[in-house]
């Protein structure tokens, strides 16, 4: 799926991966993104087209993978990739539990994400990654239920562009 961010210039590109995402035993998996900008109106969270989304809104990423065939699929690894140019949004992601995030889409890690950094005194301390460096998050799914649906997402605010003189 591709969203258009007007005013800011930015494009975003965000794939939507099922592994496996082919016919397993008798399963078959198929997975759809959509994206929509989340906005508070009088108190109450509203989602609208993403399609004109501005820098410091939110948008929310959510995932469906469906299991047409008769038997389930073991296994499944639902990933939603986080858009270059966005941040994603802490605790945001559902469901909430088993959840695991990725600064470069390939190695994931339970969250928060740590790593480590020299203090002042030159010493190795653990520090927690800046959630704009995340760049995907990941659910393992056990079994996906033959003829049945999971729902995963996360929310991201994008960016301001990035100005040089």
């Amino acid at each position: 799926m591709l969203s258009k961010i007007s005013g800011a210039g930015l494009v975003l590109l965000a794939v939507c991966v099922a592994m496996p995402a082919f016919a397993q035993q008798g399963g078959q998996v198929q997975s759809k993104l959509t994206a929509t900008q989340v906005v508070d109106v009088d108190g109450r969270t509203v989602a609208w087209s993403a399609a004109q989304a501005h820098p410091g809104d939110v948008v929310e990423y959510q995932a469906t993978y469906s299991n047409s065939g008769a038997t389930g699929v073991g296994h499944l690894l639902a990933t939603i990739p986080v858009p270059t140019g966005t941040t994603y949004v802490a605790s945001s992601a559902k469901p909430a539990t088993g959840v695991q995030a990725s600064v470069d889409g390939v190695h994931f890690a339970p969250m928060p994400l740590m790593h480590t950094v020299k203090d002042a005194d030159g010493k190795s301390v653990q520090k927690p990654v800046p959630l704009s460096d995340y760049r995907a998050l990941q659910w393992q799914i056990a079994t996906l239920a033959a003829h049945a649906d999971v729902t995963t997402s996360l929310q991201v605010r994008i960016n301001a562009p990035v100005t040089t003189k």
